[in-house]
């Protein structure tokens, strides 16, 4: 089964992985927007997901993971997928204060560049037009918008976890 699906949040992301498991379809790999899967039984897998950037090596943290029971099951654009059984006793990737801030931060940098690109579209942008309303203007600034609200949920995030300490 195939599904296609836009996410600008991770959380967001690994919640639906995760609903999809529960409802009996295994994760087993991603393409642009689409989502691979295939059956399985019910609740068995858990998904993690992280962003760990482009040029950034990260054997060492999947070989971490994986003496965890955390397979890779798919990489893309910077954003590892991650697989775990009913034997795996780990819940999330990160626990601590800090290793949290540091993979927001990852995912506001992200955004920002996502942010970036729009803006640069939006200046740019001519045509095609529908009602003299040109699509690209309209349909990036939308995209702007969703992404400065997911910065400021980040953003939040943040603040949170430094005032509960």
């Amino acid at each position: 089964m195939e599904v296609t699906k836009f996410f600008l949040s991770i959380e967001k992301e690994e919640k639906w992985l995760n609903d999809m498991s529960s409802e009996g379809c295994r994760f087993v790999g991603k393409h642009g927007f689409s989502y691979k899967f295939e059956p399985c039984e019910k609740g068995t897998y858990r998904y993690c997901i992280d962003q760990r950037g482009f040029l950034k090596n990260s054997e060492e943290f999947v070989g971490f993971l994986d003496e965890l029971n955390m397979k890779l099951v798919h990489k893309q654009w910077g954003f590892y997928y991650f697989e775990a059984d009913r034997s795996c006793s780990t819940e999330k990737i990160y626990t601590d204060i800090k290793s949290k801030s540091s993979f927001y931060l990852r995912c506001i940098l992200w955004l920002a560049c996502i942010g970036i690109l729009n803006i640069s579209i939006i200046n740019h942008a001519n045509g095609p037009y529908f009602l003299n309303i040109s699509i690209p203007i309209v349909a990036n600034t939308v995209v702007l918008c969703l992404v400065l609200s997911a910065i400021l949920k980040y953003v939040w995030n943040i603040l949170l976890l430094h005032l509960r300490k």
